[in-house]
């Protein structure tokens, strides 16, 4: 039997085969309807799942060189197929590299032949032929081999890597499905999804969102309990440079940033370029001194001058032009003044014979002037753009044309008096190489007894004929700035000590280049003395950076460049650890680490404990204070010396035998030469030691007790020698004449004391009175009818002691009720009575 043909082609990505009534139907249209629909199932099938996969069983058990491989199933082909067990021998010899195990699919052509079923009963003639697959475990690769009879076609895949080394075994799909956890997502209902052969790879995209989640609450815990801060390490210091950059490193150690945890387990560097930013300084203003050629500028340090305007003088040969009374142009300008006009011996006078115009001289015409096309000189002033390198300098001089080459330098400062000079000595000479445009600074400590300095110059330190005289300074002067524009005279210095005095040592440094240097009166334009000169510059500024930390790394963040430059702000959710000062056009920079570090319970502990330290200090030093400044009567209760005086002394009893040294703060028995501090022999002294305090035992004797004392009358109990005064109370304290009983209680009266008077507006209420042992007192009385209206003094009086209160007396009220009502002929009467004891 045979096919026609195979119509099946992928892709063309036919879906389905129509069948038609009146068309034959055909072997091939009927086998590409079942290629189709496989093809389509496969795609689903391959999606699920990856090809050679055991999805289950085919466990493996190894002796020696011996697989023995049990039943299980396994993805090919586009099929989930069962595969028998085998049991796989190995080359025994082979101890490295790697054997497989693989699974041969072999797809058989079944017809009739095969398999008698396949007969048609009714006729006896064969029936479609069948495509069985056979499955089996092999120890090699079987695809390059013959295939048996009746297979059409043959597919080997590995399932398993056998070590032939360590004898592991593993399998060669470790993923068994192509699909993951989140292309899932949304398909299922329910918030779980329940896949027999998902991984753990798989699962971790599921289990990592959750676990984000978690870490991201506990570091805000963490955060919120104790914010950022250093655990240890972490701390910055300067490292190597290149000029240009300077290293901070950053040592190892570990912090909690937002509370995630940061841990550097090597030094971090992190590179800060020095600052090199510049700003503008426009139309300085410095006055001009002949004599002084070097002026300091504001703004510091100096980057480069950009312009130096100054006026000058100039001296210049001027051809009168054609026309009499005419102007005559000068140049340079523009002018500032002129000064001068003259042509011989002839001056010409302003004013009378020419003024000036602008940038000229206008002759007037109607005085002298020169005649037409002759030569006539005149002096003016005019402003310059000084040039750089021949008018001024930034700095010193050395390196320009006509002064000394940059290079090294030797210096020697002698000593001059009446008598001679000091010697050459070459222990003295002091160098530097020095770059061009710099200055060198020499200072030494006055001579006594010296009249002047001579400072020699030389290229080197061999002999004293190497250092030629350089400059002549006086008596009161000890500094001396070479900035390449005094000139070497004739002069080398003495080769023995002529005089009476020794040179002091001397120093050499670069001093500062930010300055304006005129140099050589001659050599170039020098400005007008007492002028003004007006500069332009640039300047670097300086900068401070800060080193901080994020969840994942140290970085640096530039502070913006200033006079007086700030931080900058530390990012949110960051750490700051050090800043940096970076100063202007230099790599001298400086860190100040922040500390930011966690406080543990034990620094808590030594905190707390420092406090009640300085607590018991204080009030120990307080008590002794208080002490030592009061009288002997207040003295009660307690008693408190610390040896620091004799306040608390009784330095005239006949026993005393010390001395108190104040500065020390000890006491020492007799006064000797070497003073011996206190120690207290414990052994046979009944003291009781608390730290530095000593307490003795002792006996107190009352010579005065207070036993009138409440909270309301809070008396100071160290002031029991002064008795508090008597005092006397009424309730209540306003009252009508005959009407009104009034409570009266007294205090601080002397005690069990009888005859007490009572008075009320100067009449005896009572006179009998006793007080109590406490020295109180207690009656009462209406206010008689006799007393005065007004503030009235209520007295009580003992003979001893006498208080007073004040009572408002006011007339009586007196209700009255009609009795009855007499009316006559010409005037009714209304007759009332008093009301007593009687409520209406």
């Amino acid at each position: 039997m045979s096919i026609s043909r195979e119509t099946f082609d992928s892709a063309k990505n036919y879906k389905r085969v129509r069948y038609h009534q009146d068309r034959d139907l055909l072997d091939s249209e009927l086998n590409e309807q079942q290629d189709i629909i496989n093809h389509e199932r496969k795609k689903i099938a391959d999606m699920l799942f990856k090809e050679g996969a055991v999805i289950s069983g085919l466990a493996v058990s190894v002796i020696d060189n011996v697989l023995t491989v049990a039943v299980g199933l396994v993805y090919i082909d586009g099929y989930i197929e069962q595969v028998p067990g085998a049991v796989l021998t190995y080359d025994p010899a082979k101890t490295s590299g790697a054997d497989y195990v693989f699974v041969e699919l072999l797809k058989y052509n079944y017809g009739y032949n095969q398999d008698a079923a396949l007969i048609n009963p009714a006729t006896g003639e064969p029936t479609a032929e069948r495509e069985k697959w056979v499955l089996t475990l092999k120890d090699h690769d079987t695809s390059g081999e013959t295939m048996p009879n009746n297979v059409t076609e043959r597919k080997v895949v590995p399932v398993y890597k056998f070590d032939r080394e360590t004898g592991e075994v593993t399998a060669t799909v470790q993923e068994k499905s192509n699909l993951f956890l989140h292309d899932l997502l949304g398909t299922l209902p329910g918030s779980r999804i329940t896949v027999s052969s998902i991984t753990e790879d798989q699962l971790s995209f599921a289990a990592a969102e959750g676990l984000n989640s978690l870490l991201q609450n506990l570091a805000e815990r963490t955060y919120d309990q104790a914010g950022s801060y250093l655990v240890k390490g972490l701390d910055s210091f300067i490292g190597d440079t290149d000029g240009d950059n300077v290293e901070v490193i950053t040592n190892a150690g570990r912090a909690y940033i937002q509370g995630f945890r940061l841990q550097k387990d090597l030094p971090t560097t992190t590179l800060v370029p020095k600052s090199v930013d510049t700003k503008s300084v426009r139309g300085e203003q410095k006055t001009y001194n002949v004599g002084t050629r070097r002026y300091a500028l504001n703004s510091t340090p100096l980057k480069e001058s950009t312009q130096v305007e100054a006026i000058v003088e100039i001296v210049s040969n001027i051809t009168r032009g054609s026309v009499g009374g005419g102007e005559d142009l000068l140049a340079p300008n523009p002018v500032v003044d002129i000064l001068e006009v003259s042509q011989g011996a002839t001056v010409f006078q302003e004013g009378v014979d020419w003024q000036q115009s602008g940038n000229y001289v206008d002759w007037l015409g109607t005085g002298n002037e020169p005649a037409i096309g002759t030569t006539y000189t005149v002096r003016w002033t005019y402003t310059k753009q000084m040039i750089k390198g021949t008018d001024y300098v930034d700095g010193g001089w050395f390196g320009e044309s006509g002064h000394p080459a940059a290079g090294e330098y030797f210096y020697l400062v002698t000593a001059q008096d009446g008598s001679g000079e000091t010697e050459y000595d070459p222990a003295q000479v002091v160098s530097r190489d020095t770059l061009a445009g710099e200055i060198n600074r020499l200072s030494w400590l006055p001579v006594s007894g010296a009249t002047g300095y001579r400072v020699y110059r030389g290229m080197q330190n061999t002999d004293r004929v190497d250092f030629q005289l350089l400059k002549v300074v006086a008596s009161g002067v000890t500094l001396y700035m070479d900035d390449g524009v005094d000139e070497i005279a004739a002069g080398n210095p003495p080769a023995s000590n002529t005089s009476g005095v020794t040179m002091s040592a001397v120093q050499i440094v670069p001093t500062s280049l930010s300055l304006i240097n005129f140099g050589r009166t001659g050599l170039g334009d020098d400005p007008v003395d007492g002028s003004n000169c007006s500069v332009d510059y640039d300047y670097f500024l300086g900068r401070k950076d800060i080193i901080y930390a994020t969840t994942t790394e140290i970085k640096r963040l530039e502070g913006a460049p200033a006079d007086f430059p700030k931080l900058p702000i530390v990012p949110e959710g960051t750490l700051g650890m050090c800043s940096i000062d970076c100063p202007p056009n230099s790599i001298d920079m400086q860190i100040r680490n922040f500390g930011l570090t966690r406080i543990t319970m034990d620094q808590i502990h030594d905190i707390i404990q420092d406090v009640e330290d300085l607590k018991y200090n204080d009030a120990q030093y307080q008590m002794n204070n208080e002490l030592q400044n009061r009288d002997a009567q207040t003295k009660k209760g307690i008693y408190s010396d610390d040896f620091s005086n004799s306040a608390q002394s009784d330095i005239y009893h006949a026993e005393w035998d010390a001395r108190v040294n104040e500065i020390g703060k000890f006491a020492a028995p007799d006064r000797t030469a070497i003073s011996t501090p206190l120690q207290v022999d414990q052994a046979a002294s009944s003291v009781s030691l608390f730290g530095s305090l000593a307490l003795l035992p002792g006996t107190e004797q009352v010579l005065l007790d207070q036993d009138d004392w409440s909270e309301e009358r809070n008396i100071n109990p160290y002031a029991v020698f002064d008795k508090p005064p008597a005092m006397l109370q009424v309730t209540p304290n306003i009252g009508r004449r005959g009407q009104t009983g009034i409570a009266v209680t007294g205090i601080n009266f002397t005690p069990n004391r009888t005859g007490i008077v009572l008075r009320c507006d100067g009449q005896v209420m009572t006179s009998n009175l006793v007080s109590d042992d406490a020295g109180r007192v207690s009656a009462s009385f209406t206010v008689p009818t006799s007393a005065r209206n007004g503030n009235r003094i209520v007295e009580m009086a003992d003979g001893q002691y006498t208080a007073r209160a004040s009572l408002q007396i006011n007339d009586p009220l007196v209700i009255t009720r009609i009795q009855r009502i007499i009316q006559t002929t010409t005037i009714t009467r209304i007759v009332r009575v008093p009301v007593v004891r009687t409520v209406w």
